[in-house]
């Protein structure tokens, strides 16, 4: 290779000599050509030379080092060397007087410019292949900075998905399953994997939900164990789906919350799945978990794309929220048929939906045997100690336990420890001949063979298992053991010399792992022996344990722990926290923990005294030593990402409200501390973090301390807004409750007013979406749209507040117009229905319990169940006549939503006295109307599982279905189904034939499939037996009514098989005319006697599975034109009817003004309505209240009708003088009481039981009147 630096000067040289050419060329003359030729090669060459020279200058050149470069440069300097010295030689020999011309040797001359044109293209070769490589070699080394830069982020987003998986899933299941596996013997669980396991996991299986049931100490979680591994065998050989899975522990409460076991599913999910993080990012960032039904919505949304997904879910029982997470699964389950669900529990779950099949498979002593012996095989040759005891010796060994053992894996583990530990062959048989006979028994005599010495260090080493909230090391627990209250400091004098002696002094009792130092009971059964009765009896009652005791004593040590005197300075930097918390181990244990062991908020809870608190608050003082003293050290472990000024400035206050610790909440506000303080991670409030915690009593502590609840956290949040996104009903209440007496306005008057329809929603749905159009309550719920620059007009905190105010009846009432119910009652109660405002509605409660008893008695003596329809009257008052108190049932039909949300209170008492509670809407399902109703059916839930169908929808349409899922969604349960029947009205429905037209039925039973609807039966409503005139005519309308939807069940009975189902028929006259079946048979028509018939077993004479329900509303009250239908024989107007409205006169025409006699009254259409009536031509019947009775048969009707006057005639159209005076009160019976009702806004009642004419005013009925 050739030396640079050389050819940077053989370059110089070459520049040179074609200067000099040029400027020796230019004497020449008469060589114009030639000259301009050489000139063209010389300028080219000199910037073609002068390139290479910057180049090399400058490094860039790639070739320019080589030897034949060089060379060229040698040869372009000779040729250009050649051409001077001709050039000097010619013309020195021409005169100088002669003429200058061109060399006569121009052959030469031009074979040199030859060479200098072939020189030239070779340097511009070079250049090219220079830059070339130069190029090649920036786009190499761009390609490396965007390769290193794609590195690096996707080592950011690697780093920050790691931060989303434990973020969300702070369980280390995997290692929950590793540690499961290694307690599996091989070979065992056989009868399981190739029994019932086999049967679910095929794709064949009807059962998609596999519930294996053991008592405690069985062996669930292994043989679950060995179950997952079993799934991931049948995952990899199909080559499609995935297996996820989680352990729900008794000693680790987070493994025991829904939202982390939901988290872990999703991260396992996330394998194949990596869009999920994705979507949990933005809540990542603001450390705002999501809600359950968040990550339920993720995970159904990123299953449905799976061929097959198995969740296998161990151990639901130790959890705290069992209930809800069975509910889940099962709403897993019926999202999709490729999902497949396999549990572990002490009971079997409770499954409410008939769609989904379940197999159980039970642990019992027959099946454990077998694998309990192999196991036994397996400790008898692999346990040193036991390995060398003679053959005879093992098979007694194994004899005695397989006897004593009862299917109980973990009383066998414990035997084989205690006889591990004998020295002879003599003392295992003495051991064996002695064994307890239980594993209390077990528990009690491990515990017994501890030295006294040893005594108190092992029973605060199980206080500390027991009692700890969260997963403890063996280093932590080491320093916990030996502290004392009073310490000032740790060190190795105080210390253990050997950790391990606590497992070896808890042997049998408690496990330890040496992946994860994480030490813990060895079974739940342990703490359950601890905390009984049974123990404190025995000869080991010094070990009996107390909740109680255990949270006190670890939250002083704790305590203690952190008032060491090298935590009164807080640390300077990170480096030297992770030094702090590596020289001592307890220290992040006692900062996460300790207040949580003090809160009431959390179990088992417990008032602090006096002397307690002063201790805390003796902690918190030390915030004013230089630095912030041992407070602000403990803020710093627990802030550890967090600035350090963060934790200097966080008052106590801040965090007594987060933990709850109510107390200690008092003794600050009473001291005076800011209750409006921000501080935390996220700059919030106490009260903000007491809403976000759920710490209900401590929020009305503050608010009574005048914490303010509009100011914003970081997040821009404030606290109504955390209460309502996690779902704190009770908070959401109580915040609501204080802007009341803000505001000084009744409970019943405010409202939340949705930002997207306006609709003002009342306080009682105030966590649920919008009544009217679904739209969470606020923004949050919504998509955030970046970018946007908020309101500089009003806060976000503010803008949520003013969507709470006073609703339009609260507003009216401050201006004098609608009373309250208590100013009514005031105004009413004991007064003379003659004395009262008029016109006014008035109701004989005497006349609707009769009417009520006697169609409860009546349905009962029949055998068939009986749903009350409440539109007539709208009051819960008669609804529960209605309803009775004798059946288990209460069944209800509305006609508005607003019917159903006035009876909620009593449908909440009913359900409280275990009465089953279901609610049709009687109408086809109105889509706007489904949040209302899917609030009210999930503020109706209850923990009977069986009892939780407590709103129906009636469905006519295919259409309709899709809106089951909204349903589903909010009130996370199914809605009833009930199809509707035109058996001829046709006002709704489909005709009998017709059920599965468009595949309605098929579409219905598919949706109940996946959880979002159950289908109760069919439903009609014949109002053509209003057109009846006997009860022979209203009993044939309702055997046809029952008949045709008879008939649609066994036309579709395919596709219902072992279903039973309701027929709900009925109409006032057709239900009652029942009352006449109850006669003796001899004297019933055929029709009654068919009847009869078929309402005693329905199933005969229909086929299939059937139950007949009658359903009726206007029977309560009565009214001409039920009168008019004669279905029953009942005596006059006044005796059945029970509405009546009170009227007065206000004019008399009898002294001829008119062909006829007639009086004026103030009751038009606004007060009676203006239904006709078949029996009369009129409006209404003027009773015979406090006048004389009509002579002749004939009576007084209200004839004629205008807006607010009435026309009363006689009703033959002749008579005498009307009988009335102006001024008098009338009684005047309507023809349609429901519609005359609606046109008030409460009923004025009377009891004509105690006055004998129903005129004294006992209650007052506030009536619905809205939709």
């Amino acid at each position: 290779m050739a030396d640079p630096v050389s050819i940077l000067g053989l370059i110089l040289q070459v520049v040179h000599t074609t200067k000099r050419v040029y400027e020796f060329a230019k004497q020449v003359n008469n060589a114009d050509s030639e000259i301009r030729e050489l000139f063209g090669e010389l300028f080219a060459l000199k910037a073609i030379l002068e390139q290479m020279q910057t180049d090399h200058s400058d490094g860039k050149g790639a070739q320019a080092s080589s030897s034949s470069f060089r060379d060229a440069l040698l040869k372009a300097n000779a040729v250009l060397e050649e051409i001077l010295d001709d050039l000097q030689r010619r013309t020195m020999r021409q005169s100088r007087l002669a003429k200058l011309g061109w060399p006569s040797r121009k052959g030469g001359l031009e074979g040199n410019i030859a060479q200098l044109e072939r020189l030239k293209t070779y340097f511009i070769l070079v250049i090219l292949n220079d830059r070339s490589v130069v190029e090649k070699e920036t786009a190499h080394s761009i390609d490396a900075v965007v390769d290193w830069s794609r590195e690096m982020r996707q080592l950011r987003e690697e780093k920050t998905n790691e931060k989303i998986k434990t973020w969300i899933c702070p369980v280390d299941f995997d290692s929950m399953h590793r540690k499961a596996r290694s307690l599996c013997q091989p070979g065992t669980g056989a009868w399981f994997i190739h029994g019932p396991f086999k049967s679910w996991i095929e794709t064949t299986s009807r059962c998609r939900l596999l519930s294996l049931e053991g008592k405690s100490g069985s062996g669930k979680t292994v043989l679950c164990s060995t179950a997952i591994e079993a799934v991931k065998d049948a995952v990899a050989n199909r080559g499609s789906g995935q297996v996820i899975y989680y352990y729900c522990s008794f000693h680790l409460s987070s493994s025991q919350e829904l939202v982390y076991l939901l988290g872990a599913l999703l991260v396992q999910l996330s394998e194949t799945r990596p869009d999920i993080l994705d979507e949990l990012q933005e809540s990542f960032k603001k450390r705002a978990l999501p809600l359950p039904d968040v990550l339920i919505r993720l995970l159904i949304k990123y299953s449905w794309s799976l061929s097959e997904l198995f969740i296998v879910v161990d151990a639901i029982n130790e959890s705290s929220e069992s209930g809800k997470i069975l509910d889940t699964l099962i709403t897993l389950l019926a999202s999709s048929e490729s999902i497949r669900i396999m549990v572990t529990s002490t009971t079997s779950p409770l499954v409410s939906n008939p769609a989904i099949g379940i197999l159980k498979a039970q642990m019992r002593p027959s099946t454990n045997r077998i694998d309990i012996e192999a196991f036994l095989d397996t400790q008898l040759t692999s346990v040193p100690a036991l390995q060398l005891l003679p053959e005879h010796i093992k098979s007694r060994i194994k004899k005695v336990l397989l006897e004593k053992a009862g299917g109980m894996f973990r009383y066998v583990q414990c035997q084989i420890d205690l006889l591990s530990a004998r020295k002879t062959g003599r003392d295992v048989i003495r051991a064996l001949e002695g064994m307890p006979e239980s594993l209390y028994g077990t528990y009690e005599t491990i515990l017994c063979r501890v030295p006294s010495y040893d005594r108190e260090m092992a029973r605060v080493t199980l206080l500390w298992l027991s009692s700890g909230y969260q997963e403890i090391t063996l280093s932590e627990l080491s320093e916990a053991v030996v502290l004392t209250n009073g310490d000032k400091s740790i060190d190795d004098d105080c210390r253990l010399f050997d950790p391990q002696v606590i497992l070896s002094i808890c042997q049998g009792l408690i496990v330890y792992d040496e992946r994860t130092t994480f030490v813990a009971l060895a079974h739940s059964s342990v703490k359950a022996f601890l905390t009984s009765d049974a123990i404190k009896t025995g000869p080991a009652a010094y070990y009996s344990l107390d909740e109680t005791e255990g949270s006190r004593h670890i939250w002083q040590k704790c305590l203690t722990y952190l008032m060491f005197d090298e935590f009164k300075q807080p640390c300077s930097d990170f480096q030297s926290l992770a030094e702090r918390r590596e020289t001592y181990p307890l220290l992040k244990y006692a900062s996460e923990n300790w207040a949580s062991h003090c809160s009431p908020s959390w179990p088992p809870g417990y008032p602090l005294i006096d002397a307690e608190i002063d201790e805390i608050l003796s902690f918190f003082e030390t915030r004013h030593l230089p630095g912030g003293g041992n407070y602000t050290s403990w803020i710093q472990v627990l802030l550890y990402e967090a600035p350090a000024e963060q934790a200097r400035r966080t008052e106590p206050l801040y965090y007594a409200a987060s933990y709850g610790i109510v107390p200690l909440v008092d003794r600050l506000i009473k001291s005076g501390a800011n209750v409006n303080a921000a501080g935390g991670r996220n700059d919030a409030t106490p009260l903000i973090v007491a809403c976000y915690r759920g710490q209900e009593a401590t929020v009305q502590r503050l608010l009574e301390a005048g914490a303010d609840p509009t100011i914003q956290d970081g997040a821009e949040m404030c606290s109504l807004e955390w209460a309502v996104r996690r779902q704190h009903r009770g908070i959401v209440e109580s915040l609501l409750s204080h802007k009341r007496k803000s505001m000084g306005i009744g409970s019943s008057d405010l409202y939340w007013q949705c930002r997207a329809c306006k609709y003002q929603n009342t306080i009682a749905a105030a966590v649920l979406p919008c009544a009217s159009c679904g739209t969470d309550l606020f923004d949050q719920y919504g998509i955030r749209l970046v970018g946007l620059a908020p309101r500089k007009s009003a806060p976000r905190a503010s803008r949520a507040w003013l969507r709470v105010g006073r609703t339009i009846e609260a507003n009216r009432k401050l201006l004098g117009y609608s009373p309250t119910n208590e100013e009514l009652r005031q105004f009413y109660i004991g007064k003379d229905i003659g004395d009262i405002p008029r016109p006014a509605v008035v109701l004989d409660i005497a006349i609707i319990k009769r009417h009520c008893q006697t169609m409860l008695q009546t349905t009962k003596q029949l055998g068939i169940g009986f749903r009350a329809h409440v539109k007539t009257h709208k009051t819960p008052q008669i609804a529960r006549l209605q309803v009775g108190t004798e059946s288990s049932e209460a069944n209800f039909v509305v006609s508005t939503v607003a019917e159903l949300e006035t009876l909620l209170p009593l449908l909440k008492e009913l359900q409280s006295q275990n009465r089953r509670v279901n609610v049709l809407y009687g109408i086809p399902l109105v889509p706007s109307q489904v949040p209302r109703l899917a609030a009210l059916a999930r503020q109706l839930r209850t923990t009977n599982l069986d009892h939780d169908l407590s709103i129906s929808v009636m469905i006519d349409h295919p259409d309709q279905l899709v809106y089951l899922r909204q349903f589903h969604e909010i009130a996370n349960l199914p809605a009833g189904i009930f199809l509707k029947i035109d058996t001829g009205y046709h006002r709704a429905g489909v005709p009998p034939d017709m059920l599965n037209k468009n595949r309605l039925l098929e579409k219905v039973l598919q949706e109940e499939r996946l959880g979002h609807a159950r289908l109760i039966g069919v439903y009609s409503h014949s109002s053509l037996s209003y057109a009846a005139t006997s009860p022979e005519e209203a009993i044939s309308y309702l055997k046809t009514e029952i008949e045709g939807c008879g008939r649609t069940l066994r036309q579709h009975a395919s596709l219902l098989p072992d279903r039973e189902l309701v027929i709900s028929v009925g109409a006032t006259p057709q239900v009652v005319s029942a009352q006449s079946l109850l006669h003796e048979d001899g004297s019933l028509t055929p029709n009654a006697k068919a009847l009869k018939g078929l309402l005693r077993d329905p199933s005969v004479q229909i086929g299939g599975k059937v139950r007949v329900e009658l359903h009726a509303g206007v029977y309560t009250l009565f009214d001409m034109q039920q009168l008019s239908t004669n279905a029953q024989r009942a005596g006059s107007f006044e005796v059945e009817i029970a509405m009546s409205v009170i009227s007065e006169v206000c004019s008399v025409y009898n002294e001829g003004e008119r062909d006829k006699p007639e009086a004026l009254v103030a009751a038009g259409t606004l007060a009676l309505g203006r239904e006709p009536c078949k029996s009369y031509p009129g409006w209404a019947v003027v009773g015979n209240w406090r006048r004389e009775s009509e002579t002749g048969g004939s009576r007084l009707i209200v004839e004629r009708i205008s807006q607010e006057h009435g026309i009363i005639a006689w009703e033959d159209g002749n008579g005498p003088a009307i009988p009335l005076r102006i001024g008098q009160a009338v009684r005047l019976y309507p023809n349609h009481a429901c519609v005359t009702g609606a046109l008030y806004g409460w009923y004025l009642v009377v009891d004509s039981s105690e006055d004998g004419e129903g005129s004294r005013i006992v209650d007052i009925w506030t009536r619905t009147s809205a939709w």
